[in-house]
Formats: structure tokens, C-alpha cells, sequence
């Protein structure tokens, strides 16, 4: 699909696009400093927002969803991702979303068997947008856990800090090919599949059909292929994962 007058008169009236993406959260979303790029899936969404409709786009890195949330409400972002693809969450926030750009299966990891507790604590990455808001609906009265982190969120199920890690599928097994320390862990699917958009704010109608025309321009199978890439890592071996691992051999 193609720009309408209307939309490439208001993309050229607008200027530089300011997108907030999140730091830390591959597949969807990173941003490496060092060089000014985006990966994972965003970084393929904006190269089409750019390439393809010519649009000024400025990024601007978070590593803690809430403070990119507060950011785009307070008008100094255009737009967010990755954000939770839900109508009422965005509409309860005072935001719009777009449609789906892609869908994954939410995941729980915990430490040896699963927790028969009601209210399991959890834990989630400050960089996990979709994670939090997930819980917050799936787990209102738990205990949640902010790390810093993916992996640190398994290192707190490691060490009984929280019954619960949770995370969209491909992000948990992104962490989870990265780690050789996973003995004592296990997983399971929470039977719930999530949308993951970008987020604006309400009103911003000219801009949120502008990113649904993005996501028309790339295939499903395209984007399935983008977050397979962005889910595989080689497995970091540290000297505490020699020696757990040579302590379970004796």
C-alpha cells in the first residue's frame, strides 16, 4: 500500500518522527549505542517507514518501558515499540495502537516444578513493555519483580527470589539458548497469545495509519523469519556454569 496526498502532506508538515524502542528486547527490539542502529523487528519496521514512505525518523532508546511510556505521554515521542496489543490496556493509558505487527505465545519459567501458588510473585525486565502489562492483567494481585534484565529475570527464578519469570516465547528462548546454567529450570506456555504494536498517542490517527501501511509491506513469513534470527544467540560459558556443571557430574 501507498502513502495517500494526505499522508505524505502530513509526514512532510511533521518533519523528524521521534520512535522510542526499547533497549534489551530481541527478538523485537535493540539498540546498540556504538553504532545508532536498531535490530529486531523494529529495526526492519522502521527501515520501511523510512525507506519506503521517506519518512524523517529520529530513534530514541529505552531501557525502562515505563519511562518511554511516560515520555510518549508527555509528547515528546511520536510513537513506541514494542507496546502490548490490546484495546482496552492502550485506551485505559490514554493511547492508540496499531494494528499487530506481530504475535507471539507468553511463557512462565520457574525453578524445578511449577508454583501451585495463587498469587505467584514474578518476575519481569524493566525493558518488557508487553511482559508488564501482561502480568498486570494475568497476575493483578502477585508480586512483581523488576530486573534489570531477561536474564536477570531467570537468575531471580534461580535463586527462589520469584516463583515465576515471565516473557513472550521467543524472548524467554532467546535467554534460554543464551545460558548453559538452566538445570534446575523448566518452562511452560501460558496458553495465551499476545499482539505486539506500536503505541501513540490518541489522536494521532495520521501516524497510526502511516505504521499499519509499514507492517503491509512486510510478509508474515518475512516477519517470522525476522524474529527467528533475533531469537538465536551463542550460549555465553562462564566459569560458575563449568563449575555447576562438573559439580553435577560427581
Amino acid at each position: 500500500l501507498s502513502l495517500t496526498p494526505g499522508e505524505r502532506r502530513w509526514l512532510a508538515e511533521k518533519g523528524q518522527l521521534k520512535i522510542g524502542c526499547l533497549r534489551g528486547c530481541m527478538p523485537f527490539s535493540d539498540y546498540d549505542s556504538a553504532t545508532g542502529r536498531t535490530d529486531g523487528l523494529a529495526g526492519s519496521l522502521l527501515s520501511v517507514l523510512q525507506k519506503q514512505f521517506g519518512a524523517n525518523v529520529k530513534v530514541i532508546p529505552f531501557s525502562d518501558s515505563a519511562a518511554m511510556r511516560k515520555s510518549l505521554l508527555s509528547h515528546e515521542l511520536d510513537a513506541v515499540f514494542p507496546a502490548f496489543g490490546d484495546l482496552w490496556h492502550s485506551d485505559s493509558n490514554g493511547l492508540i495502537q496499531t494494528i499487530s505487527m506481530a504475535s507471539d505465545g507468553m511463557t512462565a519459567v520457574y525453578r524445578e516444578t511449577y508454583p501451585d501458588a495463587a498469587n505467584p510473585s514474578v518476575a519481569v525486565s524493566r525493558s518488557g513493555a508487553v511482559e508488564q502489562a501482561y502480568v498486570s492483567l494475568k497476575y493483578p494481585r502477585s508480586r512483581v519483580q523488576l530486573c534489570d534484565s531477561f536474564a536477570d529475570t531467570l537468575t531471580a527464578v534461580r535463586k527462589g527470589q520469584a516463583d515465576l519469570a515471565v516473557g513472550t516465547y521467543h524472548s524467554i528462548l532467546r535467554e534460554l539458548n543464551g545460558s548453559l546454567n538452566n538445570s534446575i529450570l523448566g518452562a511452560a506456555s501460558l496458553n495465551d497469545s499476545v499482539s505486539i504494536c506500536f503505541a501513540l498517542n490518541k489522536g494521532d490517527t495520521s501516524l497510526c495509519g502511516i505504521l499499519n501501511k509499514v507492517r503491509s509491506h512486510m510478509s508474515n513469513s518475512e516477519v517470522a523469519e525476522i524474529i527467528a534470527n533475533g531469537t538465536r544467540v551463542t550460549p555465553v560459558y562462564t566459569l560458575a556454569d563449568f563449575v555447576a556443571h562438573h559439580a553435577l557430574a560427581l
